[in-house]
Formats: structure tokens, sequence, C-alpha cells
């Protein structure tokens, strides 16, 4: 990498923190709570898409209901290992997955990676051949720009059963002109747009617009066939929550009954990675979620908070 996209990077984290904010809260997921669970690292490779996986299990018997959890922006695999913890000691198996692409020869941290849909059953083939995955039962969660990830691989795909995605960016097009006379976000617009032109002398400003169009969930919520749920905070000045009230009303118009929309009264942007209560009940409906669609029998039990509103 050199010099000025290693400033871009920084400056475009800087950018993310300045909206998101700084917490001193104790974390939701703690990534050093559990020694005793299994983890372990996978990487693979095809063409110029990179994949990397960080796995962990339950001590139990396989095949075991499998959930693949994509992180948001700035983050990678290894910062989900909190969340894989947790994910194990309900009885999922699962495994947190970032992407690289090659770029001048070198491996570079993608956007948007998932271009075409031998490279999604790529990723579904390295993941269905770990003997340990109930490939009948395969649930996705996302977070942000992961959530966009997780409804990409949604698509046309049945061996996806659930889907949980927090605060994700559904329709990329609409949200980027909607920054357009905001400061900090257009920029952060731009960055992510120079990241994508930089990839490849044939990238260009209508290969960009394509690729966000078919990388925006709207487009295709008629291909969705897995159960989603979709949390949202009411407060969130990076992907406002009405993107997800279109969104889950585009499902459910388009036949896919069973999604659900649960908007968390003063929920700001990844409001979940910091232990409230809030926080807790969110995560409660994502395990209840995947509970129920990948066939396990264990029931979480929510705490009564007035802070957490179901739309249907």
């Amino acid at each position: 990498m050199n010099i000025l996209k290693l400033i871009r990077n920084f400056t475009l984290c800087i950018s993310i923190l300045s909206i998101v904010g700084c917490s001193n809260l104790p974390d939701m997921h703690d990534n050093a709570a559990d020694k005793k669970t299994p983890v372990w690292e996978q990487t693979a490779s095809k063409g110029s898409l990179k994949v990397n996986f960080l796995w962990a299990k339950p001590i139990a018997k396989g095949p075991l209901p499998t959930i693949m959890v994509h992180p948001g922006m700035l983050q990678n695999a290894e910062d989900m290992r909190g969340v894989l913890i947790d994910l194990a000691n309900q009885g999922f198996i699962s495994v947190a997955i970032d992407y690289e692409r090659l770029v001048d020869g070198q491996w570079q941290t993608s956007t948007m990676p998932l271009r075409k849909k031998d490279e999604i059953d790529f990723i579904m083939d390295q993941v269905t051949q770990n003997p340990w995955v109930d490939s009948d039962n395969i649930g996705l969660l996302g977070f942000s720009l992961g959530g966009a990830h997780s409804l990409k691989i949604a698509e046309n795909n049945p061996l996806i059963k659930a889907v949980v995605v927090y605060y994700p960016m559904t329709d990329f097009v609409r949200w980027a002109k909607s920054f357009e006379d905001d400061f900090i976000l257009s920029f952060i617009v731009n960055q992510i747009k120079a990241s994508y032109l930089d990839e490849s002398v044939e990238h260009t400003d209508a290969s960009h617009l394509a690729l966000v169009s078919q990388y925006s969930a709207i487009n295709f919520t008629n291909k969705i066939q897995a159960s989603v749920l979709v949390i949202h905070g009411d407060d969130d000045k990076i992907a406002p929550v009405e993107y997800s009230k279109n969104f889950v009303k585009s499902l459910q118009l388009s036949g896919n009954q069973d999604s659900k929309l649960v908007i968390i009264n003063k929920g700001s942007h990844g409001f979940n990675f910091e232990r409230s209560e809030k926080s807790l009940e969110s995560w409660f409906a994502s395990l209840n979620w995947m509970s129920k669609h990948l066939g396990t029998d264990s029931k979480i039990n929510p705490i009564i908070a007035a802070n957490v509103k179901v739309d249907y």
C-alpha cells in the first residue's frame, strides 16, 4: 500500500469515528473472554479474490447449525472473535469473513468484494466443505457494510435459511446522493469510490455505478428467499433507519412475509457493540431468530425493554 492510500484509509477511519463517536462503555462481545472455545483461521483464494475466515465452534458433535458473520467497514474477521465465541456458546458453529482483492500485485481490503456469482459459490463451498457445518441450516449475520455482504450472499441462494443484519447499507446509490451536501459523509462516499477505482485501470465511474447498484439489496429483494431480520437504531446518522424501512417493506411486497424490522430507540450506528440493555435486547432477538429458522431448540429469553419497537 503506498503512502497516499495509507493516508486515505487513516483519514477515512478518523471521519467515521467522528460520526460514530468513542465510548468508554464495556464491549458487548469480549474478544478475549473465552479461551476454551476452539477458534482457528483459514484462507482461500479464487482469481483476484482472497477470503479470510475465522472459525469458532462449540464443544459438541456435528454437523451444527452455522452462522456466517460479516464485520462492518474498517473491521476484519478477527474483530468478530467475541461474536463468534458468543455464538458458539449458544450451540452454533460460526465463521467471520473478510475479503481482499488483488491490486497491482498486492492484496488489498475491498469495500465491495463480491463481483460474480462464482465467487459467492466459491465462498459457500469453502463453508459447506467443513464437516462440522450443517449445510441445511446456514444463516448470515452482518453489521453495516457487512450487512450488504450478507444480503448479497443471500441473493438467489437456497442454502441460506436466515439472515440478521444490523443497520445495513441497502441502497448505495440513494445513500451516496443523500450526503452530497454533508462534508464528512460525502468524503467517506468519495473515498469508497476512489478505492474501487484504484483496483483496476478498467474501472470507471460507470462501472462503479453499476457495481453499487448490484450491491444494493433494495434492487434484489425479490431474489432473497431467506427469512430476514433487520435491526436498526432510529438515531443512526450514517445509515438512516428509513432505508431499512423501505427495504423490509420491499421484501414483504416481494412475497417474503417472514421478514421483520426491529427499531432501537436512540440507537446509533454500531450501538450493539457497547454493552447496554438495548444491545442485549437486540442480541437476544438475533439469537432467537437464528434458533427459530436454523432448527435449534434453544430459546433465549430477552430482557423486556421499553426502547425496542418491532415494525412488521
